[in-house]
């Protein structure tokens, strides 16, 4: 019988999964603050003024975005993990190695954001962020369809459940790869452009089974 290790049984493999996962997220989204800093006067001006601290904060006020559409993104991304995992009734290694990989690129997400908000008018920086975002998205849709195929939901989900949720994890790379054009063109329309997700899932989500919320 292939190596499972169960929710609930002998050893703390599982826990061992999800708290390891639990972690990276929790690192991740806080490095995102240790790339904003903290504002600096210029030099030779009166550090005890008001105007001269509005201005300095205001030079970083691409990194401050960007610090928080990297909350939300990995804040996302979490929640959704989270969600995936409460289904899990047991995880076996090749699982395991695919969760390593997915959160190789969540770990990687401070850099992407560090740069977005370093380089905010480069476009190259939006093409980065995008294109790391798309491969999370679609390693999650990876991770769900793997265990599908391999029996590790309890209770099992209907297919066609799915397939719909399959969708709507894989809808932001569309997103993603659309922004990436607009970047080149302006990358500050770039960014807003991530912002579609929303509505596209809100879209998607009239598709959804009767039966979805059972699995939830």
């Amino acid at each position: 019988m292939p190596t499972r290790y169960r929710r609930e049984g002998p050893g703390i493999e599982f826990d061992r999964v999800a708290f390891f996962t639990d972690a990276v997220f929790a690192i991740a989204i806080t490095l995102l603050v240790v790339e904003v800093g903290l504002p600096e006067v210029a030099e030779g001006l009166d550090r005890d003024s008001a105007a001269n601290l509005l201005d300095a904060t205001r030079d970083k006020l691409a990194v401050i975005v960007s610090f928080f559409v990297g909350c939300f993104a990995i804040g996302g991304y979490w929640l959704a993990n989270h969600r995936f995992t409460a289904r899990l009734g047991s995880i076996d290694p090749p699982q395991i190695a695919l969760v390593v990989v997915y959160l190789a690129f969540v770990a990687f997400l401070p850099f992407a954001v560090g740069t977005l908000g370093e380089y905010f008018s480069n476009p190259l920086s939006v093409v980065i962020f995008a294109v790391n975002l798309g491969i999370v998205s679609t390693l999650e849709v990876l991770l769900y369809w793997r265990a599908g195929r391999a029996g590790l939901f309890e209770p099992p989900i209907p297919a066609d459940v799915q397939r719909w949720e399959m969708l709507m994890s894989a809808s932001p790379v569309a997103v993603f790869a659309l922004s990436i054009p607009v970047a080149f063109i302006r990358p500050g329309l770039g960014v807003l452009t991530w912002a579609l997700s929303v509505p596209l899932q809100m879209v998607l989500g009239r598709w959804r089974p009767a039966d979805a919320a059972a699995y939830e």
